[in-house]
């Protein structure tokens, strides 16, 4: 016998069916007509393999075709409760089937195309063939609905429009539907249903039955109440509160206030404690909010730190008038000592300095005021360019003066380090002469007390001052002349 044949009168009961990697599986029943032989294993198809398990009533390979129909499908079925429901037999090629019988709740019932079902059950149609093909459906009633609770109702504030979705969920057994206003006709839209004027509105669904239900539109006038809040400026040292406004706002469901864009209270009347934005927000018809900006007072005041003097001079200090008017006090203080409120200071006192700001807060500045360095100064020194040592009492002297001619009254500029050198034209050293305190001083003489003869002389000089910085020499050098 080939071996891609079955021996005839093998009655196949269950086929195993391999391809590849693949089983397939498929159980048939069919009546024994033979005695049952022992399972034929060697049974090929190329690239297949076939295990007999049981027996069959077809003959060989070539009398099966394992392969169900794809659209072989029946699937549960609804009516209304009352009505009958027709079940054809499913479309498709069953050209390998032989026959098919129609079962409710696995008792025979019929061997038509089509049955009529006219309650809930279970049925199932078997197809046979060399194997049997079995589907299973259930009949079932449409579940009725009541017709409560399908819709809420809405509040709307005016001119707005709500958006009313429909029911899908409730849309199993109810094949057509209206929404009504009134009374009235007013649409038939599947999804969703816009509504702006108040009053009740009701949806009606038709199917195995009718069921309605209604929803009522209201309406809250909108409070265009004006309400502002200026900007403002507060002491952080002060309690600084804002209040609700007093104007009719009680349409609005609720209110808050705001601090740069975050939630700050609820209450009527909040503390302002920073700077930043505020904002009091309604919600309601319609939400609304006004916001104001709150700053901390400032102005201007610079840091003096140190303040350099010279000779005769004063320092002069004044604020400008956004300071007076944020500090309307304030109190100067020299050396840890209260000596003056005025607005403006101008001293010659040198010393440490203290000016305290009263007013939104307390501000403090601290300062120095001491003379300068001397280079900079009037009281530093100059020599002349000439001297007639005569007799005659006017200018008979040769010495340094001070450019500052209230110099010699301050110590800044008495207490020195002079020494002063004098040339002829020809270079010799005629005079020499270092002091300590006192200016130094030549009368046109040399050291045997004889006066030397008109001409051009040069001189040197180097001196310091008991200024900032201290131990620095200051240098001179020029020319003078001399007349008798």
């Amino acid at each position: 016998m080939p071996q891609n044949m079955i021996q005839p009168k093998h009655h196949i009961s269950t086929m195993k069916l391999f391809y590849g990697f693949i089983a397939f599986f498929f159980t048939y029943h069919a009546a024994v007509e033979s005695k049952p032989v022992a399972p034929v294993l060697d049974a090929y198809l190329p690239s297949t393999f076939i295990e007999i398990q049981d027996e069959s009533p077809c003959d060989s390979l070539s009398d099966l075709n394992l392969v169900a129909p794809t659209d072989f499908n029946l699937l549960d079925a609804y009516f209304c409760y009352g009505d009958s429901l027709k079940v054809d037999f499913p479309k498709g090629d069953y050209s390998n089937y032989s026959s098919f019988s129609w079962f409710q709740a696995g008792v025979f019932l019929s061997t038509d195309s089509a049955i009529v079902i006219h309650e809930e059950d279970t049925f199932s149609l078997a197809l046979y063939g060399c194997d049997t093909l079995e589907l299973s459906f259930e009949s079932l009633y449409f579940t009725a609905h009541n017709g409560e609770s399908l819709l809420t109702d809405l509040t709307i504030c005016e001119g707005d429009t709500a958006e009313v979705r429909f029911p899908k969920e409730y849309l199993t057994g109810y094949n057509t539907f209206r929404w009504f206003s009134d009374g009235e006709f007013y649409s038939s839209s599947l999804g969703v249903v816009s509504v702006t004027e108040p009053g009740t509105y009701i949806l009606e669904l038709y199917g195995c039955d009718t069921i309605q239900d209604a929803f009522v539109l209201s309406t809250i006038p909108v409070n265009n109440t004006p309400y502002s809040f200026p900007d403002t400026t507060i002491c952080p040292a002060e309690e600084n509160y804002v209040s609700f406004p007093e104007d009719d706002f009680a349409s609005y469901e609720s209110f808050s206030w705001l601090h740069n864009g975050a939630f700050y209270s609820s209450d009527s009347t909040v503390l302002l404690k920073d700077e930043g934005v505020y904002e009091l927000a309604f919600v309601g018809c319609k939400n609304r909010s006004e916001s104001f900006y709150v700053s901390f007072p400032y102005a201007f005041v610079p840091e003096y730190y140190f303040q350099s003097l010279c000779i005769g001079d004063s320092v002069a200090i004044a604020f400008d008038d956004d300071v007076h008017e944020l500090y309307p006090d304030i109190a100067w203080f020299r050396d840890g000592n209260l000596f003056s409120d005025s607005t403006s200071l101008s001293t010659n006192d040198i010393g440490s300095y203290q000016i305290e700001f009263y007013g939104c807060d307390t501000l403090v500045r601290n300062f120095e005021v001491a003379y300068t360095d001397a280079d900079g100064c009037d009281c530093q020194i100059s020599m002349p360019n000439v001297f007639t040592p005569n007799g005659d009492g006017v200018n008979d002297v040769f010495m340094p003066k001070y450019i500052h001619e209230d110099a010699e009254d301050f110590d800044i500029c008495t207490t020195t380090v002079y020494q002063l050198e004098l040339f002829n034209q020809w270079g010799k050293n005629v005079f020499s002469s270092k002091t300590d305190k006192e200016l130094p001083q030549w009368d046109g003489e040399n050291s045997r007390n004889t006066n030397l003869r008109e001409g051009l002389y040069f001189y040197k000089i180097q001196y310091q001052l008991n200024t900032y910085p201290e131990g620095v020499n200051h240098n001179m050098s020029g020319y003078f002349q001399i007349y008798r």
